[in-house]
Formats: structure tokens, sequence, C-alpha cells
């Protein structure tokens, strides 16, 4: 089954022609959920005010088959404005606005690139792609902002946990993504606080290993994601039995290198990667992070007591040669048989607190940025802003 919504009087040969002209509505559809094939909307969802295309494209979304495709077409907002600002003489009026011909042909939303990328994640879309119309309708408009979306696994059939250790202080980002992109999409989170937070994260998991769930989903204080990348990992759990712990790629703190350790098909741990290795699925790592971490609950079972413990080095230091509690966990994780990969085309924000300085006047100022952890060193400092 194949739809063409607002299809106005420009009917599609193998579709089904949907308008609300013609007595059929785009919203709701008359069709069972994931009946369709492909769903196509040229320049409609910017009829639907902001708060309703969420709910809009959730719903088209739901009647797609999986390996279904939601074709969508919108005025591009940047485009109008390029257009305006470079005096190209277009209807911004009109591409902004609509036609106003009839009570249909008003304009309540724009969109960007994106903007519209970010609701086709919301909804669970991947393999998101710009297309090119092969009609002469308002998809093929030089402002059009065309892009295609693809439905995969339905993770409605697997039970997702997600468990944090919070500090009593806390980024207010990270708070909005897990507001907005976890509970938000009725995913249970088990949140502890205490001082020691890898006692926290176990109690969490421990509880939450009791409800019988599929997946066990850690988040960390510092971290900044969007659904779409918890999608495309749990996407990859399912095509990936083998592995029992997947992470995405995340900068170290005030560091220029990712947190994991890859290594060979031998065991042996690798410090550079070619692309080609990088365009992978999947990474064996010996060592990993819980910002953003999915674990197979079931694999977790086999985990042996304690899963975190700090160790001091050989002088009984906690300075080189130390074991921390999450390299514990990786290490515990490998000896016990299991798997932990990384996703190297998963990649996702660590949040840090910066220190922000004025410039020179002579470089109008431009923005010096240094990390908190750095001011220690006067070095670090631009000599302008010293006090020495």
């Amino acid at each position: 089954m194949k739809l063409n919504l607002g299809s106005g009087s420009l009917k599609l040969e193998d579709y089904e022609n949907i308008d609300i002209k013609d007595g059929k509505p785009a919203y709701p559809l008359d069709v069972p959920d994931g009946s369709c094939d492909v769903i196509r909307a040229s320049h409609l969802l910017e009829h639907f005010a902001s708060h309703e295309v969420y709910e809009v494209l959730k719903h088209w979304a739901s009647k797609l088959k999986q390996g279904g495709t939601l074709m969508i077409a919108v005025p591009d907002f940047k485009k109008i404005i390029t257009g305006y600002e470079s005096g190209a003489g277009m209807n911004v009026s009109g591409y902004l606005m609509g036609g106003q011909t009839d009570e249909y042909d008003f304009h309540k939303s724009i969109y960007d690139k994106d903007a519209l990328t970010e609701l086709f994640n919301s909804v669970g879309l991947s393999d998101i792609t710009e297309w090119t119309s092969d009609t002469k309708d308002c998809a093929s408009l030089p402002i059009s902002l065309n892009l295609q979306g693809v439905k995969k696994s339905n993770m409605v059939r697997r039970v997702i946990h997600a468990v944090t250790s919070s500090p009593r202080l806390s980024f207010t980002d990270h708070m909005h993504c897990i507001m907005t992109e976890i509970i938000a999409r009725g995913i249970f989170l088990k949140q502890g606080t205490g001082v020691f937070w890898s006692q926290v994260l176990t109690r969490g998991i421990e509880d939450v290993l009791e409800m019988n769930g599929d997946y066990i989903l850690t988040l960390d204080y510092d971290t900044w994601f969007r659904w779409g990348h918890v999608q495309k990992m749990l996407e990859l759990m399912e095509k990936h039995p083998e592995a029992d712990a997947i992470f995405p790629v995340q900068m170290k703190r005030e560091c220029d290198s990712p947190m994991m350790g890859i290594v060979d098909k031998d065991g042996e741990r690798v410090s550079k990667l070619d692309h080609s290795e990088l365009e992978q699925d999947l990474l064996p790592t010996v060592t990993g992070h819980f910002g953003l971490t999915v674990l197979r609950a079931s694999s977790l079972k086999k985990l042996k007591k304690p899963w975190f413990k700090s160790i001091p080095g050989p002088d009984g230091s906690w300075n080189d040669g130390r074991i921390d509690d999450d390299i514990y966990f990786w290490q515990n994780f490998k000896e016990c048989g299991l798997n932990a990969f990384v996703a190297p085309k998963v990649n996702i924000g660590h949040l840090q607190l910066m220190c922000t300085f004025p410039g020179h006047y002579t470089d109008n100022f431009k923005c010096v940025h240094t990390p908190l952890g750095e001011l220690g060193d006067v070095k670090n400092i631009p000599e302008h802003c010293r006090w020495e």
C-alpha cells in the first residue's frame, strides 16, 4: 500500500490519493497500523500547528510496515530566508503562510533540515536521507526540503528500563534529555543519588533486573543525547545477538580522545583505526562508559559480583596503576565471557563546564574557552586576562 497524502488535484499513479477536499483526511488515517509500504506527504505537514506535528508524524509512522518509508516535503525556511535576503524576488509570503485561498490553505509551522530530522528521529525513523520528486508538484520547487526515513525494528516488543546515578546537582540539559527522550516514551527510569555512583548504579540495575526487561539503558548525568541515538543502539542490539553491551562514541572530558578501548581479532588493544574499520556497525572493546549504554538484561545476570570495584595502584596510591570502578566493570565483563562493543557511527555529547574569557580587543574579543580543570595552570588563561 502506498499513500499520497494531501494529493489535491495532482493524483499519482500506483498510490492511494488522499485529500481532505475529497472527504479523506490525512490525519487520522483510516488504514490499519503497519499496513503501508510508502507514505508520501508533499507540502502538507506545514498545514498542521507546531504543537500537533509530533503526533501527526508519529501517527503516520505507525501506519508503516517494518521497512516502510515516510516521505515528507515541506517549505525549507532556510532556503526561503536566503532567497529573500538575496533579493531573488520569490513568493516569500506564500511559501511561509500558504496561499490562503480557502480554509485549508494556511501554513501553521516552519521547518529546516535540522528540525525535520529531529522530528523523524523522535518518531523512530532511521536512515534519514533527502529525496527528489519525479513529479511536478510542490516537492519539486527549489525551496522544497524533501526528507525520507525508514521504519526499522519494532522496539515496542522489547521491554526497556533505564538507570541513572545522579549527583545532588546536575546538568539541566541532561535532565531535559531524560524527560523528552526517555520518560516521554514510556521507559521506566530508576534514579538513585549518592556519593558512590557505582553503588547507586548497582542497586538501580539490580532493581530493574527484577522487572524482567530485555534491555537496560544506563544514563550518566553529563551526557547529551536524543532518542535517535538510543534507537540506533537498540536496533544494533537486535541485529547483533552476540553483543552483550553497546555504547556510542563519547569523548573524554577535557580531552580529545574517545572513551573506548578497541581491540583486534586477537584481543590486542588497537591505538588507531583506519576509516574502513570505523565504517563497521560495531567494534569490540575492552573498556567503555555508562553515559548512554545498552546492556542485555540476560547477560547481566551472568556477571559475577561485585560489578564495580576500585583498586589502588601497586604502591597503594590512587595515581597511575590504579583500577577505577568503571574499568573494573568492563574487565569483569570480559572475564565472564561477555562481549562489549562500541558503535562508531553513533556519536553523543559530553557536557562539561568551561570558563569563557574575552579575547584581546585586537581580535574583536573573540571568545577563548578553557575547561575548568585547566584553570589551575596560569598558562591556560589568555595573557591579557591573567591577574599576575
